[in-house]
């Protein structure tokens, strides 16, 4: 009796620690209610939130120990839109999003996510601008959202996050001028958009591509060192 009664303790605890944190799981319902698999798509046929523990069978979900959401992949071939739930998966380190028929806004409060090193939500149909609440992503090691129907004036703060690296806007509806880059970018890609003005005077030197075509931005660039235009 003593011995089934610890093999049920064992298991309980068990279940308390690697099952999914409560306020986790109710994003990830939110998330779960503003998808929808296109034809042809099964990514949501293993979000059954009746098991003990999503993090073992969700697709797309990697979590810490404790049972925190780490990293989300949507898709892909996902539509409907992206639930602003997605601010309260506090521990996320990576957002990827893949290529589909996801319309709507960008979630606005991503100063919730500060651990955030990867947003990748591409060749999809996103609208409106990029939040301000990006300037405070100071870990974000990669922007990617190429593809999409984003518009408004590129953020000043954009292109001076410390530890940004890789930025990719191409093939959205951005507009006016390119702001002075203190970001240590290798890699921007702002082609296909509606960018005007001068350029910055310079770029940083640890930029290794750089693609601006299709705008209408005039001006020369100051040759750097191992460079690709």
């Amino acid at each position: 009796m003593n011995y089934t009664f610890f093999l049920l303790l064992l298991t309980l605890v068990h279940s308390t620690f690697s099952s999914l944190a409560p306020t986790d799981q109710a994003a990830l319902e939110s998330i779960r209610d503003s998808l929808t698999d296109m034809p042809g798509s099964a990514f949501f046929s293993t979000w059954d939130f009746t098991t003990p523990d999503p993090c073992s069978t969700f697709l797309g979900l990697t979590c810490t120990s404790l049972g925190r959401v780490s990293a989300l992949s949507l898709g892909p071939n996902l539509s409907g839109s992206l639930s602003p739930s997605i601010s309260n998966l506090t521990h996320l380190t990576q957002l990827v999003l893949y290529p589909g028929s996801v319309t709507g806004p960008l979630p606005p409060r991503f100063n919730t996510l500060p651990f955030l090193r990867v947003i990748s939500l591409t060749r999809n149909r996103l609208t409106g601008p990029i939040p301000n609440s990006f300037s405070s992503l100071s870990y974000l090691h990669t922007l990617d959202l190429s593809y999409n129907q984003l518009s408004g004036s590129l953020p000043p703060f954009l292109t001076t996050l410390p530890r940004l690296k890789v930025l990719v806007l191409a093939s959205n509806r951005f507009s006016d001028n390119v702001k002075p880059v203190s970001s240590p970018l290798f890699h921007l890609d702002l082609k296909m958009n509606q960018i005007s003005g001068q350029l910055p005077r310079s770029f940083p030197i640890t930029l290794r591509y750089l693609s601006l075509a299709g705008n209408s931005i005039s001006g020369t660039i100051t040759p750097w060192s191992h460079s690709q235009t």
